[in-house]
């Protein structure tokens, strides 16, 4: 923040007083997956809001709107990717859809997903085929081979 200072000399010499002056910003903040309504512009004047939007199955974190302050914006908000369960990675644990016979299926971040054996394979504990998507990583459960 800067400011400058006004003196009155010939009555008060001592009397100084600081008055802040609006500064601008430049481009706001690049959000990583993240968008803004607004066009972006190179400067900004004090006060310009700035909204910003997370794809779809991404999860914004933070304020959607950033101000420019004095010069600075506010801190921006943040877009958390969404785990991807693929059917790759589901043959190579034993594992298929609980609910879906999709081959693939986003997932937000924080939001859960229940998976059940394939035919011919069991589980130790049913609870481990329900998983949590945790920013943007998926631990899959692992079925093994009936008497195995």
């Amino acid at each position: 923040m800067s400011a400058y200072k006004f003196c009155i000399l010939l009555l008060c010499p001592w009397f100084c007083f600081a008055q802040e002056q609006e500064q601008s910003c430049g481009s706001p903040p690049v959000v990583q997956f993240g968008d803004t309504l607004e066009p972006r512009e190179r400067t900004n004047k004090h006060g310009t809001v700035i909204t910003y939007t997370c794809p779809e199955y991404y999860i914004r974190e933070g304020n959607k709107e950033v101000v420019c302050r004095n010069g600075e914006w506010d801190d921006p908000p943040t877009c958390i990717e969404p785990c991807i369960a693929l059917e790759k990675d589901m043959i190579a644990n034993n594992i298929q859809l609980k609910w879906t016979s999709h081959k693939k299926l986003y997932i937000r971040d924080k939001e859960w997903i229940g998976f059940v054996c394939m035919n011919g394979y069991e589980i130790s504990n049913e609870n481990l085929l329900r998983i949590q998507c945790k920013r943007s990583v998926l631990t899959y459960p692992k079925c093994s081979k009936i008497g195995e």
